[in-house]
């Protein structure tokens, strides 16, 4: 048997189950694994290993007490907890203890999760690059803002995490780390105790190592019972789509889309060209703008009161957002109205639409370029789907030319998310190709 960091979430509950592994055993095992990576990989800002394992201590008295029993979890430390500090990746909030848990930490509690600690993040998720690397190869980034949480999962220092997204702060992470991604319909999962960027875009989100930890994930969040390995009776349609926006300058994420559809069409699967209408033309600057100006109102007393602790590149945002005036940000958000009523029509009869998850794989990070300041890549890919508001799933796909991951993004119809897994996990199974072990990948 593996060892059980190595196991997935779902690996682990039929042997939590069947009483062949102990929370406690696997627990344990996490924090040697996170003891021995995190002074490469740096992706935790807290760690809590004694109320863990009392905690898994309890769970194995107790029994199985939910769809997450005795599973280790980190949360990305823009999400509330009542028993550790959240620092929102800032000065400005160092030491702060919240006086509860966000919706989605007591919900994962109540269904028997064990939260390892707080994952780092970028200030507010839209800040300066941090030096957490990627594990796959530590002289590379793990991307923004949900690093820390893709690099402990990708790690195996944790099976899942939480992370959010407000452009591309999960999907990105996830296509650099060759993680499955998940970033849910806007609204599906609660908000409650989040430090959100801005209220029009930002949603939890979930990482994990295969789709069936995602959804595992995702159905403890919502109530839904879980079935590992559920898939559609029929072979998947699907959209191809090469926006105006990956560029010719992006080849990786070029050659992930040109790689994943000969795979479908080698697998007998349907697939078709989507050409994006007019009104898609200016939507990554569209939500780049609306996100600031939001973000200027969301972030009004920091910005009023402790100015000098931001750092530059929220500052930065904030300051775009006082000068976007109202009547534009009115005019993009009934553009992104007319765009999410069109979308299902734009579909068609497709199961999901597919494009890059990213414009290549990961840039170098902190540990190459000796700068906090390093490259998490840019937000372009996503920007769109995420003012649409739909469900998106990353998978892994291509390789670029340095053997890290480029996923691809599966996106689905505004509330299709149970469905967008099912087919995920069908495409999954098509499109995956290891990635190459990198000279000290951890």
């Amino acid at each position: 048997m593996p060892e059980p960091f190595e196991l997935t979430a779902c690996e682990a509950l039929s042997l939590l189950s069947r009483r062949q592994l102990s929370a406690v055993e696997l627990i344990g095992s996490c924090l040697q694994r996170i003891a021995a990576c995190e002074p490469v990989i740096g992706a935790w800002t807290w760690l809590d290993a004694e109320r863990a394992l009392q905690t898994a201590r309890q769970l194995d008295e107790a029994g199985p007490s939910g769809q997450l029993h005795g599973i280790p979890l980190g949360v990305k430390d823009v999400i509330d907890t009542a028993d550790m500090p959240t620092g929102y990746g800032s000065a400005i909030y160092d030491g702060w203890r919240p006086a509860a848990d966000a919706g989605c930490v007591s919900i994962a509690r109540r269904q028997g999760a064990v939260i390892l600690g707080k994952t780092v993040t970028i200030a507010f998720a839209c800040g300066a690059p941090v030096r957490t690397a990627n594990p796959l190869n530590p002289k590379h980034t793990s991307g923004g803002s949900s690093s820390g949480s893709a690099a402990a999962v990708a790690a195996k220092m944790v099976p899942v995490a939480f992370g959010s997204q407000s452009a591309s702060s999960l999907i990105r992470p996830a296509s650099y780390t060759g993680l499955v991604g998940m970033r849910p319909s806007l609204g599906l999962l609660s908000v409650a105790g989040f430090k959100y960027f801005n209220g029009s875009f930002d949603t939890i989100g979930l990482l994990g190592r295969s789709v069936d930890d995602v959804e595992l994930l995702w159905c403890s969040q919502l109530d839904v019972p879980f079935q590992a390995g559920e898939m559609p009776a029929r072979r998947a349609s699907v959209a191809v789509c090469r926006p105006p926006w990956l560029t010719a300058a992006h080849r990786d994420g070029q050659a992930a889309i040109d790689v994943a559809e000969r795979r479908l069409r080698q697998a007998g699967h349907e697939v078709r060209d989507l050409v994006l209408p007019a009104d898609y033309g200016g939507i990554v600057q569209v939500h780049e703008r609306m996100q600031a100006f939001e973000a200027a109102r969301s972030y009004a007393f920091e910005y009023q009161h402790h100015r000098d602790k931001l750092d530059a590149v929220v500052r930065s945002i904030i300051e775009l957002g006082h000068a976007v005036p109202f009547e534009e940000y009115l005019e993009y958000v009934r553009l992104g109205q007319k765009l999410r009523h069109e979308f299902p029509a734009l579909l068609g009869g497709a199961d999901c639409l597919l494009t890059a998850a990213a414009s290549g794989e990961a840039p170098l990070g902190w540990q190459a370029l000796g700068s906090a300041f390093s490259n998490m890549g840019t937000p372009e890919q996503s920007r769109p789907w995420t003012l649409l508001h739909l469900p998106v799933v990353t998978v892994p796909c291509h390789k670029g030319p340095n053997g890290l991951p480029v996923g691809v993004q599966l996106i689905a119809r505004y509330g299709e998310d149970r469905d967008l897994l099912k087919v995920s996990r069908q495409l999954s199974e098509v499109l995956a190709e290891r990635t190459t072990t990198q000279q000290g990948a951890i």
